[in-house]
């Protein structure tokens, strides 16, 4: 009969249309010709908030890396053609980290695990997936330094890694959303938009944390509007150059366009050569009303509007 469940029996035996079927019983062993052909695998349920709310900030955390193989489009602005990003499993907060190769994996789990510690928490469990540079000597050797494991889980299970793949998600649409309302920026900005897009989350509410946000959940505090410099990605700006005018009659200030905060300072695209800026918070003034336009107008370069 094909190896069918011996649960059928009792329903054959007891239907008039299977005529004297015999009345077998339901067997309780296993059958391994059935499971080398029929096998189901078991549903992941969704994680537990309240068990996963249980630990401290940054105390177990989800690390999964996106990008390569062209999968974003082609390398960024300064080369990067992925990131890594890590999730902290009790607050929802993420760190982001970009790579323009696999190899780089050491150097960006030093640079988060400095973060946590410098933020004055403690990091005891990484869980990666199964790629090599993730459980390379190097790597074991950074998290020894700061007293964690590194955790593999199961290979081609990634449901396991669910707050991260989730987050990898979370980060790409939001991305896409920003990049597409600055068509003038290009693809190839989509490195710093994603960077952005973790920031911007850090202060938004997440409803399975009862709608709160990663911000007040790891540090128990307000968010702090005035200081955050949040502005519409892409959006014309002007900055103060580090070297000021060029004479007593030049102009101040350059043009160029917001692409988001490397805290504490705001990351400014120069306008006359498309370079990436570090530059002051308090140094900057965002053009932010050219879009309260109407509609039907797109704002194409600073200072332009076109029909």
């Amino acid at each position: 009969m094909g190896y069918p469940s011996s649960s059928i029996f009792r329903y054959m035996s007891s239907m008039p249309e299977f005529g004297e079927f015999p009345n077998l019983p339901t067997l309780n062993e296993d059958d391994l010709i059935s499971d080398l052909a029929k096998f189901n695998r078991k549903s992941f349920p969704k994680n537990d908030p309240e068990i996963a709310m249980a630990c401290p900030p940054w105390w177990r955390i989800k690390c999964d890396g996106y990008g390569g193989q062209d999968s974003l489009g082609g390398e960024s602005v300064e080369g990067a053609v992925g990131a890594y990003i890590f999730v902290c499993v009790s607050t929802g907060s993420t760190d982001h980290r970009l790579y323009a190769s696999h190899t780089q994996f050491p150097v960006a789990l030093h640079q988060f695990l400095t973060r946590v510690e410098a933020e004055h928490f403690t990091c005891k469990v990484i869980y990666v997936d199964t790629h090599s540079v993730n459980l390379s000597l190097e790597a074991e050797e950074v998290a020894a330094l700061f007293k964690c494991v590194i955790l593999p889980v199961s290979a081609g299970t990634p449901q396991e890694m669910a707050h991260a793949e989730s987050m990898v998600r979370t980060v790409k649409r939001r991305s896409t959303a920003m990049l597409a309302g600055a068509p003038h920026l290009g693809p190839k900005y989509w490195a710093l938009c994603d960077k952005y897009a973790v920031y911007v989350h850090d202060f938004l509410p997440i409803y399975t944390r009862k709608f709160h946000c990663p911000f007040y959940l790891r540090t128990g505090r307000v968010v702090p509007w005035k200081i955050l410099a949040m502005h519409v990605f892409g959006a014309p700006c002007i900055y103060a150059p580090m070297d000021g005018p060029i004479h007593k009659r030049g102009e101040m200030n350059m043009e160029g366009h917001f692409v988001g905060i490397q805290w504490p300072a705001a990351l400014i695209k120069r306008k006359c050569d498309g370079k990436v800026l570090n530059v002051s918070r308090k140094k900057i003034h965002v053009h932010e009303s050219a879009y309260l336009s109407p509609l039907d107008q797109r704002m194409e370069h600073v200072g332009d509007v076109s029909t």
